[in-house]
């Protein structure tokens, strides 16, 4: 696939962004309920609103180009990392990277207390520190949240944040996993209905 990388700002803007997904075709592909490129841009404008590092905001609108252990679909395959990286800078890159071929979303769980994620497939071991474990653990919550669902994973996720009090998370991300610790239910999308809502 080509990709315009050539002459590139250091720093894509959102509108470029979002131009890549529609290059990528991730507008004619089918993700929960409506398309792929609606639910990566949802996943991007949740980190944005939790005040995410841009590298981690832009890795979540395109968390899943490479294909994931529940979503299959690729858009570009692993010799398209140079590019990629190009694209949406190193640490992006590097973040989609680990997201698309970890076990997910355990894996950045366990990785907390070994500092390594395992290629699902090929058993490879990443060093993941804990600013990378933070990153891919937003991510992961807001991929989900953007979904609606993910409510076994984020009752596990408050509880680690409870045990990692110095874990680097998003001021966002944690405000909404401390009420969701207090009220006992996963925070629903912004701008989603609650379950309780739609019943």
């Amino acid at each position: 696939m080509t990709l315009p990388v050539a002459n590139m700002p250091e720093r894509p803007s959102l509108q470029m962004l979002q131009e890549y997904l529609s290059l990528l075709r991730a507008d004619q592909v089918p993700h929960s309920g409506r398309t792929l490129k609606d639910h990566l841009e949802g996943t991007g404008r949740i980190l944005r609103e939790w005040g995410c590092d841009e590298a981690v905001c832009i890795a979540g609108m395109f968390h899943s180009i490479y294909g994931t252990n529940v979503f299959g679909f690729k858009r570009l395959g692993w010799s398209d990392r140079p590019l990629v990286g190009r694209m949406l800078g190193e640490r992006a890159e590097h973040l989609v990277y680990l997201f698309c071929v970890s076990d997910r979303p355990g894996a950045f769980l366990e990785a907390l207390g070994t500092g390594i994620i395992r290629h699902r497939t090929s058993g490879e071991s990443f060093s993941a520190g804990v600013d990378v474990c933070a990153a891919l653990l937003e991510i992961e919550s807001a991929n989900l949240i953007e979904q609606g669902c993910g409510e076994q994973f984020l009752k596990r996720l408050s509880a680690w944040v409870s045990a990692y009090p110095d874990l680097p998370l998003s001021v966002g991300l944690r405000s909404l996993l401390a009420g969701y610790a207090a009220a006992g239910k996963a925070p629903a999308a912004p701008g989603r209905p609650t379950a309780e809502e739609l019943h």
